[in-house]
Protein backbone atom coordinates (compact mmCIF):
# COMPACT_ATOMS: atom_id res chain seq x y z
CA UNK A 1 0.00 0.00 0.00
CA UNK A 2 1.13 3.39 -1.21
CA UNK A 3 1.99 6.37 1.22
CA UNK A 4 -1.27 7.91 -0.65
CA UNK A 5 -3.20 4.77 0.03
CA UNK A 6 -2.22 5.12 3.72
CA UNK A 7 -3.66 8.39 3.95
CA UNK A 8 -6.40 8.12 1.97
CA UNK A 9 -7.26 5.05 4.56
CA UNK A 10 -6.62 7.59 7.75
CA UNK A 11 -8.49 10.07 6.16
CA UNK A 12 -11.82 8.04 5.55
CA UNK A 13 -10.93 6.30 9.23
CA UNK A 14 -11.07 9.61 10.90
CA UNK A 15 -13.88 11.08 8.98
CA UNK A 16 -15.88 7.84 10.13
CA UNK A 17 -15.41 8.02 13.69
CA UNK A 18 -16.30 11.90 13.46
CA UNK A 19 -19.40 11.01 12.28
CA UNK A 20 -19.82 7.86 15.05
CA UNK A 21 -19.39 10.65 17.88
CA UNK A 22 -21.19 13.06 16.28
CA UNK A 23 -24.49 10.63 15.73
CA UNK A 24 -24.03 9.14 18.87
CA UNK A 25 -23.62 12.78 20.92
CA UNK A 26 -26.63 13.46 18.52
CA UNK A 27 -28.58 10.36 19.80
CA UNK A 28 -27.55 11.07 23.23
CA UNK A 29 -28.68 14.49 23.18
CA UNK A 30 -32.33 13.24 22.01
CA UNK A 31 -32.77 10.56 24.31
CA UNK A 32 -31.10 12.13 27.47
CA UNK A 33 -34.49 12.84 30.31
CA UNK A 34 -34.73 16.96 30.05
CA UNK A 35 -34.93 18.14 33.56
CA UNK A 36 -35.44 21.93 33.83
CA UNK A 37 -33.44 23.40 36.77
CA UNK A 38 -37.18 23.72 38.67
CA UNK A 39 -37.51 19.78 38.38
CA UNK A 40 -36.85 18.09 41.71
CA UNK A 41 -36.30 15.19 40.41
CA UNK A 42 -33.71 16.85 38.43
CA UNK A 43 -30.27 18.13 39.73
CA UNK A 44 -31.35 21.29 41.01
CA UNK A 45 -27.34 22.73 41.46
CA UNK A 46 -25.76 22.56 38.07
CA UNK A 47 -26.22 26.52 37.68
CA UNK A 48 -23.22 26.88 39.80
CA UNK A 49 -21.06 26.44 37.27
CA UNK A 50 -22.16 30.19 35.77
CA UNK A 51 -21.51 31.65 39.10
CA UNK A 52 -18.47 34.11 39.20
CA UNK A 53 -15.35 32.40 40.41
CA UNK A 54 -15.01 32.76 44.41
CA UNK A 55 -18.56 34.07 44.55
CA UNK A 56 -19.93 32.11 47.05
CA UNK A 57 -19.75 32.17 50.60
CA UNK A 58 -21.04 29.51 52.19
CA UNK A 59 -21.76 26.01 49.70
CA UNK A 60 -24.74 23.18 51.41
CA UNK A 61 -24.67 20.11 50.13
CA UNK A 62 -27.19 17.21 50.74
CA UNK A 63 -30.88 15.89 49.84
CA UNK A 64 -34.42 17.51 49.42
CA UNK A 65 -33.96 18.15 53.16
CA UNK A 66 -31.45 20.53 52.41
CA UNK A 67 -33.18 22.07 49.24
CA UNK A 68 -36.49 22.44 50.99
CA UNK A 69 -35.12 23.98 54.16
CA UNK A 70 -32.63 26.54 53.36
CA UNK A 71 -33.37 29.03 50.43
CA UNK A 72 -30.33 31.36 49.86
CA UNK A 73 -31.96 33.70 48.17
CA UNK A 74 -33.58 34.94 51.69
CA UNK A 75 -30.08 34.62 53.47
CA UNK A 76 -28.74 36.49 50.95
CA UNK A 77 -31.68 39.55 51.18
CA UNK A 78 -30.97 39.47 55.09
CA UNK A 79 -27.20 39.71 55.33
CA UNK A 80 -25.66 40.40 51.88
CA UNK A 81 -23.90 37.34 52.24
CA UNK A 82 -24.33 34.41 49.20
CA UNK A 83 -24.97 30.48 49.47
CA UNK A 84 -25.70 27.89 47.70
CA UNK A 85 -27.38 24.67 47.66
CA UNK A 86 -25.55 21.85 45.53
CA UNK A 87 -28.05 19.35 46.04
CA UNK A 88 -30.58 16.54 44.58
CA UNK A 89 -32.51 14.48 45.93
CA UNK A 90 -31.45 11.75 48.57
CA UNK A 91 -28.30 12.61 47.84
CA UNK A 92 -26.07 10.42 49.69
CA UNK A 93 -22.32 10.94 51.12
CA UNK A 94 -20.64 9.88 47.96
CA UNK A 95 -22.22 12.27 46.10
CA UNK A 96 -21.98 15.21 48.69
CA UNK A 97 -18.06 14.21 48.76
CA UNK A 98 -17.80 14.50 44.86
CA UNK A 99 -20.00 18.14 44.63
CA UNK A 100 -17.61 19.57 47.33
CA UNK A 101 -14.13 18.57 45.99
CA UNK A 102 -15.81 19.62 42.46
CA UNK A 103 -17.02 22.94 43.62
CA UNK A 104 -14.06 24.10 45.47
CA UNK A 105 -12.37 23.83 42.22
CA UNK A 106 -13.69 27.06 40.96
CA UNK A 107 -15.01 28.22 44.63
CA UNK A 108 -13.53 29.24 48.10
CA UNK A 109 -16.12 29.07 50.72
CA UNK A 110 -16.06 30.37 53.87
CA UNK A 111 -18.09 26.93 55.56
CA UNK A 112 -19.32 23.55 54.19
CA UNK A 113 -22.66 22.73 55.44
CA UNK A 114 -23.66 19.10 54.59
CA UNK A 115 -27.31 17.37 55.13
CA UNK A 116 -26.31 14.22 57.33
CA UNK A 117 -29.65 12.67 56.55
CA UNK A 118 -28.29 9.73 54.48
CA UNK A 119 -25.24 9.07 57.42
CA UNK A 120 -27.85 7.08 58.88
CA UNK A 121 -30.99 6.34 56.83
CA UNK A 122 -31.23 3.36 55.56
CA UNK A 123 -35.15 3.53 54.31
CA UNK A 124 -33.63 4.65 50.92
CA UNK A 125 -31.49 1.88 48.99
CA UNK A 126 -28.79 2.35 46.32
CA UNK A 127 -31.25 3.33 43.30
CA UNK A 128 -30.23 4.08 40.50
CA UNK A 129 -33.22 7.20 40.11
CA UNK A 130 -31.69 9.40 42.73
CA UNK A 131 -28.21 8.47 41.56
CA UNK A 132 -28.73 9.50 37.81
CA UNK A 133 -29.91 13.10 39.41
CA UNK A 134 -26.57 13.47 40.76
CA UNK A 135 -24.71 12.77 37.97
CA UNK A 136 -26.31 13.22 34.45
CA UNK A 137 -26.00 17.16 34.63
CA UNK A 138 -22.50 17.33 35.78
CA UNK A 139 -19.92 18.80 33.74
CA UNK A 140 -16.70 16.07 32.26
CA UNK A 141 -14.26 15.98 34.90
CA UNK A 142 -12.17 13.93 37.48
CA UNK A 143 -14.79 14.55 40.11
CA UNK A 144 -17.74 13.66 37.87
CA UNK A 145 -15.80 10.42 37.18
CA UNK A 146 -14.48 9.66 40.34
CA UNK A 147 -18.55 9.49 41.49
CA UNK A 148 -19.44 7.76 38.66
CA UNK A 149 -17.05 4.99 39.73
CA UNK A 150 -18.19 5.35 43.57
CA UNK A 151 -21.86 4.92 42.84
CA UNK A 152 -21.31 2.20 40.35
CA UNK A 153 -19.42 -0.03 43.08
CA UNK A 154 -22.04 0.05 45.72
CA UNK A 155 -25.16 0.40 43.30
CA UNK A 156 -23.70 -2.59 41.23
CA UNK A 157 -23.27 -4.70 44.62
CA UNK A 158 -26.73 -3.61 46.05
CA UNK A 159 -28.53 -4.73 42.70
CA UNK A 160 -26.33 -8.34 42.86
CA UNK A 161 -27.61 -8.58 46.58
CA UNK A 162 -30.97 -8.90 45.17
CA UNK A 163 -30.22 -10.60 41.69
CA UNK A 164 -26.96 -12.22 40.83
CA UNK A 165 -27.79 -12.04 37.25
CA UNK A 166 -27.89 -8.23 37.35
CA UNK A 167 -25.31 -6.13 35.78
CA UNK A 168 -21.63 -6.20 37.01
CA UNK A 169 -19.98 -2.58 38.22
CA UNK A 170 -18.71 -2.66 34.37
CA UNK A 171 -21.57 -2.18 32.73
CA UNK A 172 -23.16 0.05 35.22
CA UNK A 173 -20.38 2.29 35.10
CA UNK A 174 -20.98 2.28 31.45
CA UNK A 175 -24.09 3.53 31.46
CA UNK A 176 -23.14 6.51 33.35
CA UNK A 177 -20.38 7.72 31.02
CA UNK A 178 -22.47 6.71 27.93
CA UNK A 179 -25.65 7.56 28.95
CA UNK A 180 -26.89 6.52 25.55
CA UNK A 181 -26.71 2.58 26.60
CA UNK A 182 -29.16 3.87 29.47
CA UNK A 183 -32.01 5.60 27.90
CA UNK A 184 -31.36 4.14 24.26
CA UNK A 185 -35.12 2.43 25.38
CA UNK A 186 -36.73 5.75 25.73
CA UNK A 187 -39.44 6.84 23.13
CA UNK A 188 -41.46 9.16 24.58
CA UNK A 189 -40.05 12.36 22.83
CA UNK A 190 -41.47 15.51 23.23
CA UNK A 191 -41.05 19.12 21.31
CA UNK A 192 -38.69 19.87 24.02
CA UNK A 193 -36.57 17.05 23.13
CA UNK A 194 -35.37 18.82 20.18
CA UNK A 195 -35.80 22.45 21.55
CA UNK A 196 -34.70 21.87 25.18
CA UNK A 197 -30.52 22.20 24.58
CA UNK A 198 -31.30 25.95 22.38
CA UNK A 199 -33.68 26.82 25.45
CA UNK A 200 -31.92 25.32 28.39
CA UNK A 201 -29.13 27.83 30.05
CA UNK A 202 -28.58 25.72 33.21
CA UNK A 203 -28.91 29.36 35.18
CA UNK A 204 -31.01 28.68 38.24
CA UNK A 205 -32.17 31.90 39.91
CA UNK A 206 -33.23 29.82 43.13
CA UNK A 207 -29.70 29.33 43.90
CA UNK A 208 -30.06 25.43 44.23
CA UNK A 209 -33.31 25.29 46.75
CA UNK A 210 -37.00 24.23 46.00
CA UNK A 211 -39.69 26.54 47.38
CA UNK A 212 -43.47 25.16 47.96
CA UNK A 213 -46.16 28.04 49.21
CA UNK A 214 -48.67 24.77 50.28
CA UNK A 215 -49.81 23.88 53.68
CA UNK A 216 -50.39 20.07 54.88
CA UNK A 217 -53.62 20.52 55.10
CA UNK A 218 -55.10 16.74 55.89
CA UNK A 219 -53.10 15.75 58.52
CA UNK A 220 -50.12 16.25 60.51
CA UNK A 221 -50.22 13.34 62.94
CA UNK A 222 -47.56 10.97 60.96
CA UNK A 223 -46.48 7.80 62.07
CA UNK A 224 -42.64 7.42 62.13
CA UNK A 225 -41.49 5.37 59.41
CA UNK A 226 -37.70 5.35 59.98
CA UNK A 227 -36.36 2.56 61.95
CA UNK A 228 -32.36 3.62 60.86
CA UNK A 229 -30.01 2.79 64.42
CA UNK A 230 -27.13 2.37 62.51
CA UNK A 231 -24.19 4.25 60.26
CA UNK A 232 -24.87 3.17 56.54
CA UNK A 233 -21.48 1.82 54.87
CA UNK A 234 -21.22 4.58 51.41
CA UNK A 235 -21.40 7.18 55.07
CA UNK A 236 -18.42 5.38 56.74
CA UNK A 237 -16.35 6.08 53.52
CA UNK A 238 -17.10 9.16 52.56
CA UNK A 239 -17.86 11.26 55.88
CA UNK A 240 -13.73 10.56 56.87
CA UNK A 241 -13.09 11.92 53.31
CA UNK A 242 -14.97 15.01 53.42
CA UNK A 243 -14.26 15.87 56.81
CA UNK A 244 -10.43 15.39 55.40
CA UNK A 245 -11.19 17.57 52.10
CA UNK A 246 -12.42 20.62 54.23
CA UNK A 247 -9.42 19.95 56.57
CA UNK A 248 -6.96 19.96 54.10
CA UNK A 249 -8.97 23.19 52.68
CA UNK A 250 -9.00 24.84 55.91
CA UNK A 251 -12.45 25.14 55.72
CA UNK A 252 -14.59 25.00 58.35
CA UNK A 253 -17.49 22.27 58.21
CA UNK A 254 -20.94 21.33 60.19
CA UNK A 255 -23.13 18.70 59.79
CA UNK A 256 -26.66 18.96 60.25
CA UNK A 257 -30.27 17.61 60.40
CA UNK A 258 -33.32 19.81 59.27
CA UNK A 259 -36.63 19.66 60.72
CA UNK A 260 -38.11 16.73 58.84
CA UNK A 261 -41.68 15.25 60.36
CA UNK A 262 -40.61 11.72 59.10
CA UNK A 263 -36.56 11.00 58.67
CA UNK A 264 -35.47 11.72 62.73
CA UNK A 265 -36.04 9.92 65.68
CA UNK A 266 -33.99 10.16 68.84
CA UNK A 267 -32.25 6.53 67.92
CA UNK A 268 -31.17 8.04 64.31
CA UNK A 269 -30.00 11.18 65.42
CA UNK A 270 -27.28 9.53 68.29
CA UNK A 271 -26.61 7.47 65.80
CA UNK A 272 -25.59 9.73 63.55
CA UNK A 273 -24.21 12.38 66.05
CA UNK A 274 -21.68 10.14 67.40
CA UNK A 275 -20.58 8.99 64.44
CA UNK A 276 -19.36 12.03 63.18
CA UNK A 277 -17.97 13.55 65.86
CA UNK A 278 -15.96 9.98 66.97
CA UNK A 279 -14.48 10.98 63.32
CA UNK A 280 -13.51 14.91 64.74
CA UNK A 281 -16.97 16.48 62.64
CA UNK A 282 -19.17 18.42 64.26
CA UNK A 283 -22.87 17.87 64.08
CA UNK A 284 -26.04 20.20 65.04
CA UNK A 285 -29.25 19.02 65.63
CA UNK A 286 -31.32 21.14 64.27
CA UNK A 287 -34.21 18.53 63.86
CA UNK A 288 -34.87 19.42 67.93
CA UNK A 289 -33.46 22.84 67.91
CA UNK A 290 -36.01 24.42 65.32
CA UNK A 291 -38.39 21.57 66.52
CA UNK A 292 -41.21 24.71 67.21
CA UNK A 293 -41.92 24.29 63.37
CA UNK A 294 -42.95 20.89 62.52
CA UNK A 295 -46.42 21.65 63.60
CA UNK A 296 -47.12 24.48 61.13
CA UNK A 297 -44.66 24.42 58.31
CA UNK A 298 -45.15 22.00 55.73
CA UNK A 299 -46.11 21.67 51.98
CA UNK A 300 -48.96 19.39 51.90
CA UNK A 301 -48.09 18.68 47.77
CA UNK A 302 -46.83 14.53 48.77
CA UNK A 303 -47.04 14.93 52.52
CA UNK A 304 -43.35 14.36 52.59
CA UNK A 305 -43.59 16.31 56.12
CA UNK A 306 -40.33 18.72 54.81
CA UNK A 307 -41.10 22.71 55.24
CA UNK A 308 -42.85 24.99 52.81
CA UNK A 309 -41.60 28.37 52.14
CA UNK A 310 -42.79 29.97 55.00
CA UNK A 311 -40.88 27.43 57.52
CA UNK A 312 -38.22 27.76 55.02
CA UNK A 313 -38.15 30.81 55.86
CA UNK A 314 -37.88 30.90 59.75
CA UNK A 315 -35.28 28.03 59.09
CA UNK A 316 -32.76 29.98 57.21
CA UNK A 317 -33.06 32.84 59.22
CA UNK A 318 -32.09 30.70 62.45
CA UNK A 319 -29.38 28.43 60.44
CA UNK A 320 -28.06 31.60 58.84
CA UNK A 321 -27.74 33.33 62.11
CA UNK A 322 -26.06 30.69 63.74
CA UNK A 323 -23.10 30.56 60.37
CA UNK A 324 -22.60 34.34 60.79
CA UNK A 325 -22.01 34.22 64.74
CA UNK A 326 -20.20 31.39 64.50
CA UNK A 327 -17.97 32.57 61.80
CA UNK A 328 -17.80 35.72 61.92
CA UNK A 329 -19.27 35.69 57.76
CA UNK A 330 -19.54 38.84 56.23
CA UNK A 331 -20.54 39.44 52.80
CA UNK A 332 -18.05 39.29 49.74
CA UNK A 333 -17.40 42.40 47.38
CA UNK A 334 -19.37 41.88 44.35
CA UNK A 335 -20.04 44.30 41.81
CA UNK A 336 -23.30 46.41 41.27
CA UNK A 337 -24.36 44.38 38.05
CA UNK A 338 -23.88 41.05 40.59
CA UNK A 339 -25.91 42.58 43.05
CA UNK A 340 -29.05 43.67 40.64
CA UNK A 341 -28.94 39.91 39.63
CA UNK A 342 -29.20 38.63 42.65
CA UNK A 343 -31.93 41.39 43.62
CA UNK A 344 -33.79 40.10 40.43
CA UNK A 345 -33.87 36.60 41.46
CA UNK A 346 -35.07 37.16 45.13
CA UNK A 347 -37.86 38.96 43.00
CA UNK A 348 -38.35 36.08 40.52
CA UNK A 349 -39.02 33.68 43.77
CA UNK A 350 -41.62 36.44 44.93
CA UNK A 351 -43.18 36.51 42.16
CA UNK A 352 -43.38 32.68 41.77
CA UNK A 353 -44.75 32.75 45.12
CA UNK A 354 -47.47 35.04 44.32
CA UNK A 355 -48.63 32.58 40.73
CA UNK A 356 -49.07 30.20 42.99
CA UNK A 357 -51.79 31.92 45.28
CA UNK A 358 -50.03 32.17 48.58
CA UNK A 359 -48.59 35.51 48.49
CA UNK A 360 -45.18 35.31 51.77
CA UNK A 361 -47.06 38.86 52.78
CA UNK A 362 -50.34 39.23 51.78
CA UNK A 363 -51.87 38.57 55.16
CA UNK A 364 -54.34 35.98 53.86
CA UNK A 365 -55.83 33.00 55.17
CA UNK A 366 -53.69 30.36 53.80
CA UNK A 367 -55.46 27.16 55.37
CA UNK A 368 -58.98 26.54 57.32
CA UNK A 369 -59.39 22.55 58.15
CA UNK A 370 -60.17 19.72 60.66
CA UNK A 371 -57.44 19.07 63.30
CA UNK A 372 -57.10 17.77 66.79
CA UNK A 373 -61.07 17.64 67.34
CA UNK A 374 -60.97 22.00 66.22
CA UNK A 375 -61.13 23.39 63.39
CA UNK A 376 -57.45 25.04 62.50
CA UNK A 377 -57.46 28.39 60.93
CA UNK A 378 -54.22 29.46 59.71
CA UNK A 379 -53.06 33.06 58.13
CA UNK A 380 -49.96 34.08 56.42
CA UNK A 381 -47.78 36.62 58.15
CA UNK A 382 -46.95 40.23 57.18
CA UNK A 383 -43.31 40.67 58.11
CA UNK A 384 -44.34 43.88 60.08
CA UNK A 385 -47.41 42.39 61.97
CA UNK A 386 -47.49 39.95 64.58
CA UNK A 387 -50.20 40.62 65.94
CA UNK A 388 -54.11 39.74 64.61
CA UNK A 389 -57.91 40.01 65.26
CA UNK A 390 -59.57 36.83 64.35
CA UNK A 391 -63.22 36.36 63.31
CA UNK A 392 -65.60 33.84 63.53
CA UNK A 393 -68.73 33.68 62.41
CA UNK A 394 -71.23 30.11 62.26
CA UNK A 395 -73.68 29.06 59.21
CA UNK A 396 -76.38 30.20 61.88
CA UNK A 397 -75.07 33.66 62.65
CA UNK A 398 -75.41 36.99 60.24
CA UNK A 399 -72.44 38.41 62.01
CA UNK A 400 -68.87 37.79 63.08
CA UNK A 401 -67.55 37.79 65.97
CA UNK A 402 -64.40 38.50 67.61
CA UNK A 403 -62.34 36.07 68.86
CA UNK A 404 -59.57 37.44 70.24
CA UNK A 405 -56.23 39.33 69.44
CA UNK A 406 -53.66 35.88 68.48
CA UNK A 407 -50.20 36.44 68.68
CA UNK A 408 -48.87 34.29 65.56
CA UNK A 409 -50.42 33.09 63.09
CA UNK A 410 -52.76 30.02 63.47
CA UNK A 411 -55.81 29.35 65.88
CA UNK A 412 -57.57 25.74 67.03
CA UNK A 413 -61.33 26.76 67.57
CA UNK A 414 -62.44 23.79 69.83
CA UNK A 415 -66.23 25.54 70.25
CA UNK A 416 -67.33 23.76 66.86
CA UNK A 417 -70.53 21.07 66.47
CA UNK A 418 -70.54 18.14 64.26
CA UNK A 419 -71.82 19.15 60.65
CA UNK A 420 -71.54 22.71 60.93
CA UNK A 421 -70.24 25.15 58.72
CA UNK A 422 -67.57 27.75 60.39
CA UNK A 423 -66.09 31.51 58.40
CA UNK A 424 -63.23 33.36 59.64
CA UNK A 425 -61.44 36.23 58.65
CA UNK A 426 -58.25 38.22 60.29
CA UNK A 427 -57.77 41.74 60.41
CA UNK A 428 -53.93 43.02 60.87
CA UNK A 429 -53.42 44.95 64.24
CA UNK A 430 -50.38 46.52 64.07
CA UNK A 431 -47.95 47.68 60.45
CA UNK A 432 -48.81 49.04 56.96
CA UNK A 433 -51.83 46.83 56.36
CA UNK A 434 -53.59 47.76 60.17
CA UNK A 435 -57.26 47.06 59.91
CA UNK A 436 -57.17 45.50 56.69
CA UNK A 437 -59.74 43.03 56.25
CA UNK A 438 -59.02 39.48 54.73
CA UNK A 439 -60.69 37.52 52.37
CA UNK A 440 -63.22 34.79 54.01
CA UNK A 441 -62.68 31.26 54.41
CA UNK A 442 -64.99 28.25 55.82
CA UNK A 443 -65.26 24.85 56.57
CA UNK A 444 -67.50 22.52 58.57
CA UNK A 445 -66.87 20.82 61.69
CA UNK A 446 -66.47 16.38 60.55
CA UNK A 447 -65.11 14.57 63.95
CA UNK A 448 -62.12 12.23 62.97
CA UNK A 449 -63.55 8.56 63.57
CA UNK A 450 -63.12 6.75 66.78
CA UNK A 451 -61.14 4.12 66.05
CA UNK A 452 -59.81 2.41 63.29
CA UNK A 453 -59.24 -1.41 63.34
CA UNK A 454 -56.76 -3.46 60.39
CA UNK A 455 -57.54 -7.40 60.83
CA UNK A 456 -55.62 -9.59 58.11
CA UNK A 457 -56.82 -12.77 56.80
CA UNK A 458 -54.11 -13.91 54.47
CA UNK A 459 -53.73 -11.93 51.28
CA UNK A 460 -57.00 -9.51 52.28
CA UNK A 461 -56.80 -6.95 55.11
CA UNK A 462 -60.48 -5.50 56.61
CA UNK A 463 -60.47 -1.88 57.45
CA UNK A 464 -62.94 -1.07 59.98
CA UNK A 465 -63.69 2.57 61.20
CA UNK A 466 -67.73 2.81 62.14
CA UNK A 467 -70.49 0.71 63.92
CA UNK A 468 -72.93 2.78 61.55
CA UNK A 469 -72.95 5.18 58.89
CA UNK A 470 -73.24 8.73 59.84
CA UNK A 471 -71.32 10.01 57.37
CA UNK A 472 -72.11 10.65 53.66
CA UNK A 473 -68.35 8.44 53.02
CA UNK A 474 -65.27 7.72 54.53
CA UNK A 475 -61.58 8.53 52.62
CA UNK A 476 -59.39 5.58 53.16
CA UNK A 477 -55.52 6.11 52.40
CA UNK A 478 -52.47 3.47 53.14
CA UNK A 479 -48.98 3.14 53.10
CA UNK A 480 -46.52 -0.09 53.60
CA UNK A 481 -43.53 -0.42 56.06
CA UNK A 482 -40.79 2.04 54.47
CA UNK A 483 -42.96 4.41 52.85
CA UNK A 484 -42.68 8.04 53.89
CA UNK A 485 -46.28 8.99 53.55
CA UNK A 486 -50.05 8.18 52.74
CA UNK A 487 -51.45 7.22 50.07
CA UNK A 488 -54.91 7.40 48.35
CA UNK A 489 -56.71 4.14 48.55
CA UNK A 490 -60.47 4.45 47.75
CA UNK A 491 -63.33 6.88 48.94
CA UNK A 492 -65.86 4.28 50.29
CA UNK A 493 -70.02 4.62 51.53
CA UNK A 494 -69.83 1.30 53.84
CA UNK A 495 -68.17 1.75 57.63
CA UNK A 496 -65.25 -1.10 56.32
CA UNK A 497 -63.41 -1.64 53.25
CA UNK A 498 -61.43 -4.81 51.90
CA UNK A 499 -57.97 -4.23 50.90
CA UNK A 500 -56.80 -7.26 48.47
CA UNK A 501 -54.15 -8.74 46.82
CA UNK A 502 -51.60 -7.74 49.38
CA UNK A 503 -48.26 -9.47 50.01
CA UNK A 504 -48.33 -11.57 52.93
CA UNK A 505 -44.10 -10.31 53.84
CA UNK A 506 -45.12 -6.87 54.11
CA UNK A 507 -46.74 -5.03 56.63
CA UNK A 508 -49.75 -2.59 56.07
CA UNK A 509 -50.71 0.95 57.28
CA UNK A 510 -53.91 2.45 56.95
CA UNK A 511 -55.69 6.26 57.67
CA UNK A 512 -59.70 6.64 57.73
CA UNK A 513 -61.00 10.35 57.44
CA UNK A 514 -65.12 10.63 57.76
CA UNK A 515 -66.70 13.37 54.92
CA UNK A 516 -69.43 15.46 54.74
CA UNK A 517 -71.02 16.76 51.51
CA UNK A 518 -72.74 20.03 51.63
CA UNK A 519 -73.26 22.47 48.79
CA UNK A 520 -71.10 20.43 46.19
CA UNK A 521 -67.86 20.72 48.37
CA UNK A 522 -66.81 17.47 50.45
CA UNK A 523 -65.31 18.55 54.16
CA UNK A 524 -63.06 16.19 55.68
CA UNK A 525 -62.44 15.12 59.15
CA UNK A 526 -58.71 14.86 61.06
CA UNK A 527 -57.41 11.26 60.12
CA UNK A 528 -57.21 8.50 62.67
CA UNK A 529 -54.74 5.84 61.77
CA UNK A 530 -53.48 2.08 62.86
CA UNK A 531 -51.28 -0.35 61.93
CA UNK A 532 -52.67 -4.15 60.74
CA UNK A 533 -53.05 -6.99 63.05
Amino acid sequence: MTKKEIKKEVFFVIIFLLIFVLAFTALTLLYYPKRSPEDSTGNLSNGIYLEDENSIDVLLVGSCNMYTSFNPLFFYENTGITSYDRTCPDQNMISSYYYIEETLKRQTPKVVVVDSLFVGDKDTDEREAYNRCAVDFMRPNLSKLGLINALSKYESAYMQSINPSNPSKALTWAGYVFPLLRYHHRMDFKKEDLTFFLDYTGYNYHKGSESHSNYNNINFEYDFVNNSTEVREDAKEYVPKIIKLCKEKNIPLIFINTPNKYRWNDTLTSAVKNYIESQGGTFLDLYHEYGDMLSHDYYFESNTGRLNVYGMEVFTERLGSYLVEKFSLKPTPMSDAKKAQWQSDINTLYAKMKEEGAPLEDGQLAQVCNKDDSILVRWNLFKDCKNYELYKRSGAEKEYTLLGKIDGNDYYDKAVKEGEEYSYYIVPCEGAHKGEKSEEASYVFVEKPKEVTATRHGEEITVTFAKEKKYDSFSVERRKYGDFRFFDLATVEDVEYKDTALKEDTVYFYRVMNCIEKDGKTYYSDGTACKEN
